[in-house]
């Protein structure tokens, strides 16, 4: 009977999600200014998502044409020299899941250095990039920084999709923490951002 009610149970979220009318969603933590649209994108502990359970994803949305997140807490057990052998630097590097979605680019958020053009600032000095020539500078001390992620692959939602999967109760919000992306061990960001959502609440 506990199997039976569970199948339901799945089969109703999976349900409201793909055929159901989606519902808005006041995304409240969202931090005021020209900052708005990004945030930290934090899987519940019973997300009915199996494969972004413990997943924390750095999110920008696009108004009406949806969002896109890279997924910033699972690595790869591979170093970046292993796809670009010639890369100075390279080897020093961890590679991370960023997403489903195009999982064969490579993608980077880094912080800091001279400003670079031709590239997506999404908060303050960080900015997300594919130029795998900008990664070359930034891995050969030509370019300066104060961190760097590097994922192959990111996390797109279609518009009001995100906002049906929050409504669903998958995510929680909180604003953008630059020492989270780049600071804090990517093992430790789940717990300490379900941590930091506790100490908020009380």
């Amino acid at each position: 009977m506990k199997s039976l009610s569970r199948i339901l149970w799945l089969f109703a979220a999976w349900y409201f999600v793909h055929c159901q009318p989606l519902f808005a969603y006041p995304l409240e933590n969202v931090p005021p200014g020209r900052e708005s649209s990004v945030f930290l994108l934090v899987a519940e502990q019973n997300t009915p998502y199996p494969r972004f359970r413990n997943t924390v994803i750095l999110v920008n949305r696009h108004s009406n044409q949806g969002h896109i997140g890279i997924v910033l807490n699972r690595q790869h057990n591979i170093t970046l020299d292993q796809l670009f052998p010639s890369m100075d630097g390279a080897k020093n590097i961890r590679l991370f899941a960023g997403g489903p979605v195009f999982p064969k680019e490579i993608f980077f958020l880094a912080r800091g250095g001279d400003p670079v053009s031709g590239v997506q600032y999404i908060f303050r000095t960080t900015y997300l990039s594919s130029d795998l020539t900008l990664l070359a500078d930034i891995l050969g001390g030509k370019q300066e920084h104060s961190g760097l992620r590097v994922v192959n692959g990111i996390a797109t939602w279609k518009p009001e999709q995100l906002e049906g999967e929050i409504q669903l109760g998958a995510w929680f919000i909180l604003p953008l923490d630059e020492k989270i992306v780049f600071d804090t061990p990517h093992e430790m960001i789940w717990r300490e951002l379900h941590s930091r959502r506790s100490r908020t609440v009380k």
